[in-house]
């Protein structure tokens, strides 16, 4: 007996120093037969489980950890896989009381005297689970952030697609970064071909101040401005504008935004047009009249040339209207009007002042020779037969000549007054004759 234990005492010394090593290692190992019943287990198991060593040996492993993973797999099906394969590894949930804790395992299986073994390895793996699930939720979170942002972009590009204004952005040195469709379009450019190309393209110099008077007031609305397209026409666009910040406070660009105000441009034309001009012969109007007489009067003053008004009357022009009606009238009058129109000089001007009376303003005259040259040529032209809508017409006309000389010092009212009187006294003349006011 004293020398079997001379061969037994070391083995167990051995064998104890083992199972006291694998007692101080983190991971769980268990020793099971092909049923799962415990043969042996280390410490660490022992703590993992908050059960007396006693009370494992012997227990069947289902009932001292039970488990769930993802497959749903159970013990015995484990266990069976672990017979027929040579290792297995997998993640497993275990909740002792209110906590939860996750487990890696790897089984293996040894064959001693014909018995198979099944080796478990239990590594607690709750601390790196943990941070996995919560990187898992970032992920989740930054892929639904991702996903807003890729929607709002996308709002937002529709909107830009969408809008029939021009958006032009530029950086802080006036570099275009991005132009939408309608920008595209209004100018005649591809859209690449304006990123990247300097503001002042498609907005001229002066409009280009625009840039900087948006950076120091920080936004700017309603300013008219002028840009050009590809092919160098201009357009007018009424521009708005606000610059963008990055986070640290730095201005990063400048929005802006054109609307086309052609149309509206060419309305405003065409309502000036016709608030200062005879709808009927196109002549300008009275609404312009005081404002082109006390211009020419200005004239002399700076230019030291004199300058003429001359006040003209249609004779007998209501008996046209009674003998042919008002159409001939009317063409009548289109008619006188382009011989006025005709007749005079560039820098001139003939009104119509309504009815069948008309003036005409003669600027820069170094005589009054020239005066009566262009009065003549007037009642010459006047006097012809018209020929309208089958009916012959003659007409003739009487004018006053007014003055106003350089030595000249009385308002625009009695250089009218003054016409006006010369003009009837041709009447009283007997029509169809030209008369000078300083000579009645």
């Amino acid at each position: 007996m004293e020398q079997v234990d001379e061969l037994i005492n070391p083995l167990r010394h051995t064998l104890s120093k083992m199972e006291l090593a694998l007692g101080t290692i983190n991971e769980a190992i268990i020793w099971t037969d092909e049923t799962g019943l415990v043969q042996w287990c280390n410490k660490t198991f022992d703590h993992l489980i908050n059960r007396r060593h006693i009370e494992i040996l012997g227990s069947n492993i289902s009932q001292l950890l039970p488990l769930k993973n993802k497959h749903k797999l159970s013990w015995k099906k484990l266990l069976k896989t672990a017979i027929t394969d040579d290792s297995t590894h997998e993640i497993y949930k275990y909740h002792r009381n209110a906590n939860e804790f996750f487990l890696e395992m790897r089984t293996s299986r040894l064959i001693l005297d014909n018995k198979t073994t099944i080796i478990i390895v239990l590594k607690n793996v709750t601390t790196e689970q943990h941070y996995l699930s919560e990187l898992l939720k970032k992920e989740k979170l930054l892929r639904k952030q991702s996903d807003l942002l890729a929607r709002d972009k996308e709002y937002v590009d529709n909107i830009i697609r969408s809008m029939s204004n021009m958006l032009i952005v530029v950086d802080q040195n006036g570099i275009i970064t991005t132009v939408n469709q309608a920008t595209s379009s209004m100018l005649g450019y591809k859209m690449d071909e304006l990123l990247g190309k300097n503001f002042s393209v498609i907005f001229s110099d002066k409009n280009y101040q625009f840039l900087n008077r948006i950076i120091s007031s920080k936004s700017l609305a309603n300013l008219e401005a002028n840009c050009k397209t590809k092919n160098g026409h201009i357009k007018p666009v009424l521009l708005s504008g606000s610059v963008m910040f990055d986070t640290d406070g730095n201005l990063s660009a400048i929005v802006t935004i054109a609307q086309d105000i052609s149309e509206r441009k060419e309305m405003e034309q065409r309502l000036l047009y016709l608030s200062t001009h005879d709808s009927l012969t196109g002549l300008p109007n009275r609404a312009v009249f005081e404002d082109a007489l006390e211009a020419a009067v200005q004239r002399v003053k700076r230019t030291h040339q004199n300058m003429a008004l001359l006040y003209i009357d249609l004779d007998y022009f209501k008996m046209v209207n009674d003998t042919f009606g008002h159409r001939i009238g009317d063409l009548l009058l289109v008619a006188v009007s382009e011989f006025l129109r005709n007749s005079i000089r560039k820098d001139d001007l003939a009104l119509r002042l309504g009815g069948d009376e008309f003036a005409i303003i003669l600027n820069g005259l170094n005589s009054t020779n020239s005066v009566y040259k262009i009065v003549e040529n007037i009642q010459r032209n006047i006097a012809n037969k018209y020929t309208l809508e089958g009916n012959e017409v003659s007409i003739t006309a009487s004018i006053g000549i007014a003055f106003y000389r350089t030595i000249d010092e009385f308002p625009t009212c009695d250089l009218k007054k003054n016409a006006d009187l010369a003009m009837y006294k041709a009447k009283e003349l007997g029509r169809n004759t030209y008369q000078e006011y300083d000579l009645i």
